[in-house]
Parts: structure tokens; sequence; C-alpha cells
């Protein structure tokens, strides 16, 4: 089961395997990696299909992790968001949003 929520301009859904081509050319680009997670390790294609693959399997709750993609429905896709380090005990994540490119950034997207 894909989560989404849809708003007036805005669609955000977890994103999935068919993603694996956005996100890459995302990952690959070292401003936005600046900007949304700077301290992860670079993956290769096929190691970023296998994660979203292997993250399809399980419940954000039992990983501690669920990440969207932010979808304009004039623009496509604009950038992504996570809530990643759940802890189920204290009921808190770390929120994490990136925007793709930067005209799309300091418009109200984020």
């Amino acid at each position: 089961m894909v989560l989404y929520n849809e708003g007036n301009s805005l669609f955000l859904r977890q994103t999935i395997a068919e993603d694996v081509h956005i996100l890459f050319q995302a990952y690959q680009d070292e401003s936005f990696m600046r900007l949304y997670r700077s301290n992860n390790t670079p993956l290769t294609e096929t190691q970023l299909t296998e994660l979203l693959a292997e993250r399809a399997e399980y419940s954000p709750q039992e990983i501690g992790y669920i990440e969207f993609m932010i979808e304009h429905k004039q623009h496509g896709p604009l950038g992504i968001a996570a809530l990643s380090n759940y802890s189920s005990v204290h009921k808190r994540a770390e929120f994490q949003i990136g925007l793709f490119e930067k005209k799309h950034r300091s418009l109200g997207h984020g």
C-alpha cells in the first residue's frame, strides 16, 4: 500500500521503485544533497532500486523511515520529504524536505 496525500496544487506519495531515476539524479546533485542530507553514502542506481524495493516490504513503523515524492500538479516532481529516525517510545521523528531545483525553492512548496 502506497501512502499519499493530495492538496490543491501538491500531491505527496510514498516513493516507489519506479521513482529510481528521479531520485538517483537528485542524489547525484551535490547542491541538493548538501541541503537535504549531506551524510548519506552515495548509492548506485541498482542499490537505490533495491533499497526502494526493500522499503516497500515493511511498514514505516518497522523501519522507522518513510519518504514521499512531492509532485506539483502542473510542474511534476519537485522534491522529496521524509520522516526518519522514528522513535515509537517518544512518538517523534526527524523531518527532512528537499526540493530538486533551485527555481522551486523559496516559493512556499516546502
